[in-house]
């Protein structure tokens, strides 16, 4: 065989659309489909019988095809498939008579219905058909093929084909050769009939799941798997704060792995408690002001620190020699100019000369002990000068000769 790939359009259809294209079981089978219909046109030798539709004979001469009697109200053909299956369309061949032209071979087939449903319809005790269960109605103002094939997408056992309109004066008549009904087994769909096992209960043949939805993990209407960042009931749900952005699982919301700095748990969703922060709320705040938490994801304060403490995280002491509110307080005068408590101002043992109580400050003024103190290493200074100069004269040597 050659094809013609001179068309760019159909090059792209064969290659990537084809090869995709769904495929479905042909649900009819002689040995376990039963036919059944509403009433039997018999002729001499002809018998035109219910099982003619199902033989496997596509000849649409008059003789192969079944054909209901005359006089009637109604026409049917109902076929019970032996099970429940996921039905995608029913084909027909109807009776063409090379004699006849093509709106005669159908004339009689207009306005029919195509009905699929648990139980049976139409019985031969009584005609009542529930219009819940129809699947196709043919508007009847058009000529239909004597070969048509006709969506059906419904979970049924039973397929009836169903007539009343009053197309002949002879009655209402149904004369069908063969009928092939296409679909998957139950809860199996589209392609190779795929099991629709992310759905709750049931999908029809295009993986469309019933009014029950989709298992936890995946939406509607086809039940696919959440989107990363999303999981739970129909995918409604945010993922928490999993490490390095990772999705959590689509059906727990459990993160892989370890959480964002600053929160903890399974799901990762809950904050760091009160007094923690950082990678699995290990860190423990600072001294932030009045006690308060500090940010739960870096360990930062809101505002101040205590007294005593600075830095962004308020874990720093203050230097040597300065206490207080963000450290700008000076120590007293502790003995042995050592430092005094970065909080408290306390000295741990005794004052400087001339100084007494818990932080060293009675006694002399500030002003003054820093005279004195400058004026001390002002003379301290000049004194080791005048020995540097006598050290140098003994020696014979002028001052100058170390600029």
């Amino acid at each position: 065989m050659r094809f013609n790939v001179s068309n760019p359009w159909l090059l792209y259809v064969w290659i990537n659309i084809l090869p995709f294209a769904f495929c479905y079981d042909q649900l009819v089978n002689i040995r376990s489909t039963i036919v059944s219909k509403s009433s039997t046109f018999k002729y001499r030798s002809y018998s035109g019988s219910a099982d003619k539709t199902i033989e496997g004979n596509f000849d649409q001469g008059y003789t192969n095809c079944m054909h209901t009697d005359a006089g009637r109200q109604e026409a049917w053909l109902q076929i019970d498939l032996g099970g429940i299956f996921n039905l995608k369309s029913v084909k027909i061949w109807y009776r063409q008579d090379i004699n006849r032209g093509k709106d005669q071979n159908t004339k009689r087939l207009k306005g029919v219905s195509i009905f699929a449903s648990y139980e049976p319809v139409v019985t031969s005790y009584t005609s009542t058909v529930d219009k819940r269960y129809q699947c196709y109605k043919d508007p009847g103002n058009v000529t239909l093929d004597t070969e048509l094939e006709l969506n059906c997408t419904r979970l049924a056992q039973y397929v009836t084909i169903y007539n009343d309109q009053m197309n002949d004066e002879n009655g209402v008549f149904l004369e069908i050769c063969e009928v092939e009904i296409y679909g998957c087994p139950r809860r199996r769909y589209v392609k190779d009939c795929t099991p629709c096992d992310t759905c709750k209960a049931e999908c029809d043949v295009t993986g469309r799941c019933d009014m029950l939805g989709c298992k936890e993990g995946y939406h509607p209407p086809f039940c696919k798997v959440c989107s990363p960042g999303r999981y739970g009931k129909d995918c409604k749900e945010v993922c928490g704060y999993c490490e390095r952005n990772e999705p959590c699982n689509h059906i727990t919301g459990s993160c892989p792995g370890l959480c964002e700095p600053g929160y903890y748990g399974e799901k990762c969703l809950t904050p760091c408690t009160f007094g923690r922060y950082g990678e699995g709320c290990k860190g423990i705040c600072g001294h932030c002001e009045s006690n308060k938490t500090c940010n739960y994801v870096n360990g930062s304060c809101s505002g101040l620190c205590e007294p005593g403490y600075h830095g962004e995280n308020c874990l720093t002491k203050c230097k040597d020699g300065w206490f207080g509110k963000e450290c700008k307080e000076r120590c007293g005068y502790c003995r042995g100019n050592k430092p005094c408590h970065h909080v408290t101002e306390s000295c741990s043992g005794l004052c400087e000369a001339g100084f007494h109580g818990e932080n060293c400050e009675n006694g002399v003024s500030y002003q003054i002990l820093a005279g004195v103190r400058e004026l001390l290493n002002l003379m301290t200074e000049l004194i080791s000068h005048r020995r540097r100069k006598s050290d140098l004269k003994e020696k014979g040597t002028s001052p100058t000769d170390f600029k």
